[in-house]
């Protein structure tokens, strides 16, 4: 009677411990070179917890499993901009091979906020709801300055110039 009452405890604790969250891939970016993948994906783990929106850096062709290895954030409570999956709003995009931009909504909560996973460096930057609406040329500015900042204003410029971001591109101040 002991040990039955012993071990149906013990599949009662282990059960209360599997995951009951589920992923719903967002969207998913494959760097450059092929490599790795960025995926997006928004996290559900029951009525009691709100949506988050996660980022995990993954080798090519894999799924992320389990919580964002890079980057987790909800809503603080509405405070941030929602995307249309129900977590903050974010996205992804590769900038280099080794380098990924996670932009977010200003105002939410962070949770994980990685600089380098598998490798891959990743730089973040915060937007409030009025540039979410702004035109990819504004875009490919800011992610200019990011790019200046990591690997020189040199570089950053040979690839502006490269994608036709600037006509005369010439470094920031």
């Amino acid at each position: 009677m002991l040990r039955s009452s012993i071990l149906a405890l013990a599949v009662l604790m282990c059960s209360s411990c599997s995951d009951t969250c589920s992923n719903t891939r967002i969207s998913r970016a494959d760097a450059p070179d092929g490599l790795h993948s960025a995926v997006m994906f928004q996290r559900d783990c029951g009525a009691t917890t709100g949506f988050s929106t996660q980022v995990s850096v993954v080798a090519q062709g894999e799924q992320p499993f389990g919580s964002g290895n890079a980057f987790r954030a909800d809503d603080d409570h509405g405070a941030a901009a929602a995307g249309t999956w129900g977590g903050p709003w974010a996205e992804i995009r590769w900038l280099a091979p080794g380098q990924l931009l996670i932009r977010y909504a200003a105002k939410s909560r962070l949770f994980e906020q990685e600089d380098e996973v598998s490798g891959i460096r990743i730089s973040y930057q915060q937007v409030n709801r009025s540039m979410s609406a702004m035109g990819s040329k504004a875009d490919a500015q800011l992610s200019l300055i990011l790019i200046a900042e990591d690997v020189g204003n040199d570089r950053a410029m040979q690839g502006a110039r490269l994608f036709g971001i600037f006509k005369n591109a010439v470094a920031p101040a």
